[in-house]
């Protein structure tokens, strides 16, 4: 994924011109890592750490900050793992978008939900519930 216009996001960077913006999460500037005709090494590099986008909510229930978790991945040691929103038990997507939940409202969801669903004939409280709606 190429994601241009917040350098504060917490992800790998490969910056373009300018060293401004260079932070612990720059992998590579290209001008001065890269030259023309290095366009190889780079999306070798840029296959190598893409990472999926992480919820950057900065919860600190993990007891580090997204940008700590995206610095500990890209140094290959399972930051992700301990992210405790990309754990989640509930997701909820609107227009095929996920949106991140804190474990307290995915608690608060699935506990309402079940308060709903045990009143229904054929629940049984277990296995996988899908609900889906239009607004």
């Amino acid at each position: 994924v190429i994601f241009e216009g917040n350098p504060d996001f917490p992800m790998p960077k490969v910056y373009f011109g300018g060293k401004e913006n260079i932070d612990e999460l720059t992998v590579a500037v290209a001008g001065e890592d890269f030259d023309p005709g290095d366009e190889e090494e780079l999306v070798n590099i840029v296959i190598n750490l893409s990472l999926p986008p992480i919820p950057n909510l900065n919860c600190g229930l993990c007891g580090a900050t997204c940008k700590d978790i995206v610095r500990e991945e890209i140094e290959r040691k399972n930051g992700y793992s301990k992210c405790v929103v990309l754990r989640s038990f509930l997701k909820v997507k609107l227009r095929e978008k996920e949106i991140p939940l804190m474990p307290f409202i995915q608690g608060m969801i699935r506990d309402s939900l079940i308060g709903m669903l045990k009143h229904l004939k054929g629940f049984e409280g277990h296995g996988r519930v899908e609900i889906e709606f239009n607004l």
